[in-house]
C-alpha cells in the first residue's frame, strides 16, 4: 500500500503545481490586459491616437502578419506591371535596381546598385540578375519605341501622395493604396467599413478593410482573366474596343473593368466600351479614353444624348462616362454606338 501510495502522492503534487502555474499564467494575462486597456482609454482621452495606433500596428506586425513582408500579403499582389508605388523624401536609389510592384520605399533609404526590393517598408531581398537586367531593358525599349520623350517621361514619371502620420508599415500611408482600399469598400457595398477607417478606425475595421481589399482584387483579376479567355466577348479595331461583360462583371465594378482595359497598353490610343447586365433588366455601359487616345468625342455628350435617345441614363465627363439603358434598347443602342463611336473615330485618328 505504501509503495502505491508514493506515486499517487507526487502525480497529484505535480498536478497541484500545473494548476497553480496555469492559474498564475492566466491571472497575469488577465491583469496585463486590463492594465492595457487602461492605458488605451487613458491615451484615448488624452487624445494620443497615435500613440495607440503605433503600438497596434507594431503587435501585427510582429505577431498577427497584416503587414508581413510576404508576396501574398496584398500589398505584393504582383500584376502584369512592375513599379515603384512610393518613393519618399531623401531616397537614393542605384544603378540598375528593380523595385518591386508596390513597394514603400521610406525617408532617407539608400538602395545599392543592382537590388531587388519588396516589401512595404522596402527591404533588399537580393541582386539583380543579369538575365532580369536585359528583360528591363527590353521591356522599356518596347514601351518607348513608338513613343516621344514626353510621352515616355509622362507615362513613366509621376506624384505620389503619403499620409506621414500613418504608421511606416501600414498600407494606409500610401495615399493610393488608401483610396483603392476605400474604393473597394464602396464597390461592393462595403461603404461602413471604409468610413470607419476614415474615422480613425485601426483595430478590427482596418484588418476588416485589408479582406475586402484582398477579395476586391482576386475579384478583378477573376473578371480580367475570364474577359481574356473568352475571345468571343471582345471586339476592337484600331480605334475602338468593345467589351461584352454580361453575366461576368457585376453592375458596381464596371468602371472599374473599364479603366483597367483602356489602361492596358495593347489598347493605348483607342476607346473602350464595356457593358454589363445591370438590376431591374437594363444594361449599364462605361466608356473611357486610353492613354494617346486622340478622338474629338465628348464621352459625356455622347452618353447623355444617347440615354435620352433611348430613354435612359447617362453622363459623365470627356474621358470618361456610362449610361445605362432597358435590355429591349440594347441593339438600337450598339448601333448608335457603332455610328457615334467607331467610325467617327475612325475619322478622327486618320485626320
Amino acid at each position: 500500500m505504501l509503495s502505491n501510495s508514493v506515486p499517487v502522492k507526487i502525480f497529484d503534487s505535480i498536478k497541484e503545481k500545473v494548476v497553480l502555474w496555469f492559474l498564475y499564467l492566466a491571472t497575469c494575462f488577465v491583469v496585463l490586459a486590463l492594465i492595457t486597456q487602461v492605458t488605451f482609454v487613458i491615451l484615448t482621452a488624452l487624445g494620443k491616437d497615435d500613440v495607440i495606433q503605433k503600438a497596434v500596428n507594431a503587435f501585427n506586425w510582429k505577431f498577427d502578419g497584416n503587414f508581413k513582408n510576404s508576396p501574398g500579403n496584398i500589398m505584393y499582389d504582383a500584376d502584369e506591371h512592375v513599379w515603384v508605388e512610393s518613393v519618399t523624401n531623401n531616397v537614393k536609389i542605384g544603378k540598375n535596381c528593380i523595385i518591386g510592384a508596390k513597394a514603400l520605399i521610406t525617408e532617407n533609404k539608400e538602395i545599392p546598385d543592382n537590388s531587388l526590393v519588396l516589401g512595404s517598408p522596402g527591404k533588399i531581398i537580393r541582386e539583380v540578375t543579369e538575365d532580369e537586367k536585359k528583360a528591363v531593358i527590353e521591356s522599356i525599349t518596347k514601351f518607348s519605341s513608338d513613343k516621344n520623350t514626353s510621352e515616355i517621361m509622362s507615362e513613366l514619371i509621376g506624384y505620389t501622395y503619403t499620409f506621414p502620420k500613418e504608421d511606416k508599415r501600414s498600407f494606409l500611408r500610401d495615399g493610393r493604396e488608401y483610396s483603392t482600399m476605400l474604393n473597394s469598400c464602396g464597390r461592393i457595398n462595403r461603404s461602413g467599413v471604409g468610413m470607419a477607417i476614415c474615422m480613425g478606425d485601426r483595430n478590427k475595421i482596418l484588418t476588416e478593410g485589408e479582406h475586402i481589399l484582398t477579395d476586391y482584387r482576386k475579384k478583378i483579376k477573376e473578371y480580367m482573366n475570364i474577359l481574356s479567355n473568352e475571345r468571343w466577348r471582345i471586339s476592337e479595331n484600331e480605334n475602338c474596343v468593345m467589351v461584352n461583360g454580361e453575366d461576368i462583371v457585376p453592375e458596381t465594378m464596371t468602371g472599374t473593368i473599364s479603366s483597367l482595359i483602356a489602361g492596358s497598353p495593347k489598347n493605348t490610343g483607342k476607346i473602350v466600351i464595356l457593358r454589363t447586365r445591370a438590376e431591374e433588366n437594363t444594361i449599364k455601359f462605361s466608356l473611357r479614353k486610353s492613354f494617346g487616345c486622340k478622338s474629338n468625342i465628348n464621352l459625356s455628350e455622347l452618353m447623355r444624348n444617347g440615354a435620352e435617345k433611348f430613354d435612359g441614363i447617362g453622363g459623365g465627363h470627356n474621358g470618361a462616362a456610362g449610361a445605362k439603358i432597358t435590355k429591349d434598347k440594347l441593339d438600337e443602342f450598339l448601333k448608335y454606338l457603332e455610328v457615334n463611336v467607331v467610325n467617327v473615330s475612325s475619322t478622327n485618328n486618320s485626320e
